[in-house]
């Protein structure tokens, strides 16, 4: 979208970056009302209302880019789409939670994340080689049939792992996760990694492409880097980090996204770019599976889903402000790197710090990560 909509309509890369972020406002929302509800409801019709409006969006979507349609339309439609994806999060995020022993919790995540990173690795190859011969709007149209296969086997295969709770959840319970203190601090000093991660896709793009002039499939390609990484060594990794406290985890991770996006400030020859994406997705695979394990010893069962919200409230803000900051770095220094990347490895920095200072926390009376 970011490509897109700054190459194909003109629009700058700051007022892109105020789309996604607006958009993200949006999707925030609705993920935070999707953890709430899955914890009433079950896991199971949110996941599955879930894939059915982000199947339709998508074909929606692909119509509009086809036929020129106003800016408008498809930022509308693309709000929608957003808000269809992470509508999911919750309910998957809470079913791993009540599947799997706490103990475990780190390596079921990042198991989970191999199979969502296959698609991650194929589908940035897929689109470079479509955007080499066809129209956006295939992408989209390619999406509406990933999504439509993925929905019959969720149809099919996925069970429902809670029955709901009697209690009444009103529209005020859904902020009282912010109640825990130690959740809440863990939760901000997330939003600066997830401000860090959201540049992958917006300015990356637009900074490989336009300022180091590789091609959309070598932009592609570095993503196709990332997942295949992700799906060779997360399990390795995260069994590794069982060693260690998931405080370190999580300051080591932080130190990765710093180093790996500072180092973006020297791309211009491509296997710079390659070096780069790989320090990052290390600071992914160290990350990621540690803050979902972190959010689930935190959560009671009857409020897992509200948890998992909350927490995914932060990851929508987060990566919809990041794109708007790097969009705001890339028009204000047409001509920097270091500017840029070093603002970007700053907040990874500061988070570093934050979780350095973060106390240890306790679940059931026992002292965790």
């Amino acid at each position: 979208m970011a490509l897109y909509l700054n190459q194909d309509r003109g629009i700058s890369m700051t007022v892109v970056g105020a789309i996604i972020l607006l958009t993200g406002l949006c999707s925030a929302a609705v993920q935070l009302a999707s953890g709430a509800l899955c914890d009433r409801i079950g896991r199971r019709p949110l996941l599955i209302a879930s894939m059915m409006s982000g199947t339709a969006l998508f074909g929606v979507m692909a119509l509009l880019i086809e036929a020129d349609a106003p800016v408008w339309a498809i930022i509308s439609i693309y709000t929608g789409v957003r808000c269809a994806i992470v509508m999911a999060n919750p309910p998957i995020q809470s079913m791993i939670v009540d599947q799997c022993p706490r103990e475990r919790l780190a390596e079921a995540n990042g198991l989970v994340r191999i199979g969502g990173n296959l698609g991650w690795a194929m589908g940035p190859a897929l689109g470079g080689f479509l955007l080499a011969t066809m129209h956006y709007s295939w992408l989209f149209g390619v999406a509406t049939l990933m999504r439509g296969v993925a929905l019959v086997f969720a149809l099919v295969m996925v069970k429902e792992s809670f029955l709901g709770c009697r209690e009444h959840i009103e529209l005020r319970s859904i902020f009282r996760a912010a109640e825990d203190r130690r959740f809440l601090s863990f939760t901000l000093l997330a939003l600066l990694l997830f401000v860090a991660m959201g540049q992958m896709s917006t300015t990356l793009s637009v900074y490989t492409v336009e300022r180091a002039h590789f091609t959309d499939a070598m932009y592609g390609s570095l993503l196709t880097l990332n997942g295949l990484m992700v799906v060779v060594f997360q399990y390795p990794v995260t069994r590794a980090l069982q060693r260690a406290t998931k405080k370190t985890a999580l300051i080591l991770g932080s130190c990765f996204y710093a180093v790996g996006y500072f180092t973006m400030s020297f791309v211009g020859a491509y296997p710079v770019a390659l070096m780069s994406m790989a320090v990052v997705t290390m600071g992914e695979m160290t990350i990621s599976p540690t803050t979902l394990s972190v959010v689930g010893e935190l959560s009671p069962p009857t409020w897992r889903g509200r948890y998992m919200g909350f927490y995914g409230l932060s990851e929508t803000i987060g990566v919809s402000t990041g794109p708007l900051l790097g969009g705001i770095l890339l028009d204000g220094f047409p001509h920097g790197s270091f500017s840029i990347w070093g603002v970007i490895a700053g907040a990874a920095i500061l988070a570093a710090i934050g979780f350095s200072l973060w106390k240890p926390y306790r679940v059931s009376g026992k002292r965790v990560g």
